[in-house]
């Protein structure tokens, strides 16, 4: 989904706290994930984080489960692993300890649902309604 990746160069500091509120601020962007899909952290195929994972876990843990995508888990573990995923994709780590599979493929559709732009442009959805 990126079109390139940056090199980035660390400046020469002549005091430590400067070093560390540029190595604050480089985590920062690392770790930031917009609303748009493209503003996710990406894994090395250009997944999202969120989808991968999510579905990785729904994939070994809920694929028995009666409703998966349509009954709900409890909306507070939700809203937690959604700001989690927020604050730093890659360090979540999606256990039976911490939720649910009705959990994490709610917060799946929830994600998709919050995206600021559909998932397929327009020519996507056309093309896809003239084959059906």
């Amino acid at each position: 989904m990126r079109e390139s990746l940056s090199l980035i160069v660390a400046p020469k500091f002549s005091e430590l706290s400067s070093y560390c509120v540029w190595c604050h601020i480089v985590k920062l962007e690392a770790h930031d994930n917009g609303a748009k899909l493209d503003q996710h952290q990406l894994t090395k195929n250009d997944v999202p984080v969120i989808v991968e994972k999510c579905i990785n876990f729904i994939y070994a843990h809920g694929s028995m489960s009666e409703g998966i995508y349509r009954r709900p888990g409890q909306g507070s573990a939700i809203s937690e692993l959604l700001t989690k995923f927020r604050q730093d994709a890659f360090a979540v780590q999606l256990t039976n300890d911490l939720c649910t599979e009705h959990e994490v493929a709610t917060a799946l559709k929830r994600f998709f649902r919050d995206l600021p732009e559909p998932l397929l442009g327009s020519n996507q959805r056309q093309y896809l309604y003239e084959v059906s």
